[in-house]
């Protein structure tokens, strides 16, 4: 099966700053020459703003439209998009870029990126992705983003949260299926969550994956400044993807929200790679 690898190297609208420079630093820390051995044939494009000014909502939305459009050419040509960002909001572009039907997303991340504006202590666009994506803000805006239609709630599964209270609230309110980290580390991610996975496929047949790499436990693997403790592990997540993978076929996937300098000594680019090149294995395995 060929991948076509969809970079884009922005953060709040800037370019190759904090998160923005996650993608580069995987390029050269070898995310193509993991991926050749596996991949018939592996695709890489970048994708830049339209307008040289840059603005952190004008500009994230431009970025959503053009990796729609890439996604849903990936997707044409029969090849598996995985699309490495800055920002979690990069998703509402993914979604909208895959043919219509009983999709469904799981979003791993510490955060729950449930925040609307009107519940946003400082108005950060991309603590909204999730919401967005639900349809629960920004509609005009989402609407100029090439097929999106909102994520029915019940087609949502959060994964590896530590929320706070308020996001708890979010979640409840918002009837976004979750599990969070604390519950994984508790009961064991074997028996925490095929009951989840039992939910979401009554409503699904196949599944976009969302991997905001501060999910992991920041002591393993330090993704950026927003990472919470007590995060799961490369081997909880990895067995997570395992189970999720024997259940649905995976549209597409997204890498986000790495800071490199926060990672001095790299320790989460190995994780990061080896989560990747997972998940197109499954990917592959559920396609022959």
């Amino acid at each position: 099966m060929n991948a076509r690898v969809i970079l884009v190297p922005y953060d709040s609208g800037q370019r190759g700053l904090r998160l923005g420079a996650g993608p580069q630093h995987l390029v050269a820390k070898g995310l193509l020459e993991k991926l050749a051995p596996l991949a018939g044939h592996v695709e890489m494009e970048w994708i830049e703003a339209q307008d040289p000014f840059l603005m952190e909502n004008q500009t994230s939305f431009d970025l959503m439209r053009q990796v729609s459009r890439r996604v849903a050419f990936a997707e044409r040509q029969g090849e598996f998009p995985i699309v490495v960002a800055g920002n979690c909001d990069v998703i509402v572009g993914s979604v909208a870029g895959l043919s219509p039907g009983r999709l469904g997303a799981i979003w791993f991340d510490a955060h729950t990126d449930l925040r609307t504006p009107e519940r946003s202590y400082d108005g950060f666009l991309d603590g909204m992705g999730l919401a967005m994506l639900a349809g629960l803000c920004w509609r005009w805006a989402t609407a100029t983003v090439p097929g999106f239609r909102p994520v029915p709630p019940g087609r949502l599964l959060h994964i590896g949260s530590r929320p706070l209270k308020e996001e708890v609230v979010f979640l409840n309110e918002a009837g976004v299926g979750y599990l969070t980290a604390a519950e994984i580390h508790d009961k064991g991610i074997e028996r925490a969550l095929p009951r989840c996975l039992d939910g979401l496929a009554r409503e699904v047949d196949r599944v976009h994956l969302h991997l905001d790499v501060d999910v992991l436990d920041p002591a393993i693997a330090p993704a950026n400044t927003y990472s919470r403790e007590d995060g799961l592990t490369p081997e909880q997540v990895g067995r997570a993807l395992d189970l999720i993978a024997t259940r649905f076929p995976i549209a597409a996937l997204d890498i986000t929200a790495y800071d490199p300098t926060c990672d001095p000594e790299g320790k989460l680019v190995p994780v990061v790679l080896d989560l990747i090149t997972g998940v197109f294995l499954r990917r592959s395995g559920h396609q022959n």
